[in-house]
């Protein structure tokens, strides 16, 4: 799966830049997105969820349809009280997995 990004026509920044968003949900990621996990989840063994949020958080905006990015942003916020935020990633770990063609709407388990 590649991390390809493109400009929209505004865009005049690499911040703005807007994900290529593939027709599937993904349960595995490779290259950048893998190595950005496994920080993540060395983060939350270590017990420095604040660092583990905010790597997680940048792991969804590079692959927006990992659903393990989401939840496990979400397994933060939790941990750091931010209930609502948590609520959000959880949506849309849930969300993908829904709207998926390949799980028929049932979530992964």
């Amino acid at each position: 799966m590649s991390l390809e990004r493109k400009l929209t026509p505004s865009a005049t920044t690499t911040d703005e830049l807007e994900p290529i968003v593939p027709s599937h949900v993904l349960t595995s990621v490779s290259g950048e997105a893998k190595q950005i996990f496994n920080e993540g989840r060395l983060l939350e063994m270590q017990g420095n969820s604040f660092a583990a949020e905010r790597i997680y958080a940048r792991l969804t905006k590079i692959s927006p349809r990992f659903i393990y990015g989401w939840s496990n942003l979400g397994n933060t916020q939790v941990i750091l009280g931010k209930l609502d935020s948590a609520d959000e990633a959880y949506t849309n770990s849930i969300n993908l997995c829904v709207s998926d063609p390949d799980t028929g709407g049932k979530l992964l388990g």
